[in-house]
């Protein structure tokens, strides 16, 4: 059944990977693949189900084209809505999955992160801390961690409300295209590290995070828009 809202214990969140796979071909990526299957194996081993729910997010990547609609309209198909899929195929109730149609990196996940447990938290009943379940790549969890820590910790800070839980999902039997894509993926994923690192000394309260993103500090938002944007090398987006 489809837990009402208000009686939400637990949010089963997978960030999207890109609309590429290792190979650099459109589809779903493998690593996605993975995070979905990881994060549902838990759902269905939990003793929680019926105040369960997922969000799928990414709306897209700088760095990976969106697919288009099966439908033929030439419209694009937002990231999340592969996982969505991948997770009714495992066989969740569509009613308990969401999306999302707004983030484009991995800061920007963190921030659409924050506004689903907002609103969630404003229309929940329960008392007890919400429990938030993370399922990210084993390459790209440290930066994630360290981003959504950062988003959701920004004053007025969300951190004692929730129970923030980071599962790093093993990357194992994805086929990079070679070694030195999947090195330029880890060097891109180190200076991303210590960019939030940086970046949560300085900014601190959510207002300035709306002038970081918005106003011109982030570079790569910024470089897009003006169409003088320099795509990531490396593969895993």
């Amino acid at each position: 059944m489809n837990p009402s809202v208000s009686s939400v214990n637990t949010v089963y969140v997978i960030p999207g990977g890109g609309s590429t796979n290792e190979q650099g071909e459109q589809g779903y990526p493998k690593w996605t693949e993975q995070r979905t299957i990881a994060a549902v194996n838990h759902y269905k081993e939990s003793q929680d189900k019926q105040s369960s729910i997922f969000l799928a997010l990414s709306a897209g990547s700088l760095n990976s084209p969106n697919i288009k609609l099966s439908d033929n309209s030439n419209r694009i198909q937002f990231e999340c809505m592969s996982t969505m899929s991948h997770l009714k195929e495992l066989l969740i109730p569509h009613e308990i999955i969401f999306g999302d149609f707004i983030s484009w990196d991995t800061v920007s996940n963190g921030l659409v992160l924050r506004m689903f447990l907002e609103g969630l938290l404003d229309l929940r009943k329960e008392t007890n801390v919400l429990v938030v379940q993370v399922f990210i790549s084993d390459f790209h969890s440290e930066r994630v961690s360290e981003t959504f820590n950062w988003v959701l910790g920004l004053n007025p800070s969300m951190i004692d409300n929730i129970d923030l839980r980071i599962n790093a999902v093993s990357s194992k039997g994805i086929n990079w295209p070679s070694v030195d894509s999947f090195n330029q993926r880890i060097e891109h994923e180190r200076k991303g590290v210590i960019l939030i690192q940086n970046n949560k000394r300085l900014i601190r309260s959510l207002s300035q995070f709306y002038s970081y993103l918005l106003l011109g500090p982030h570079r790569g938002f910024n470089s897009y828009l003006h169409s003088n944007y320099i795509t990531s090398k490396g593969a895993g987006w």
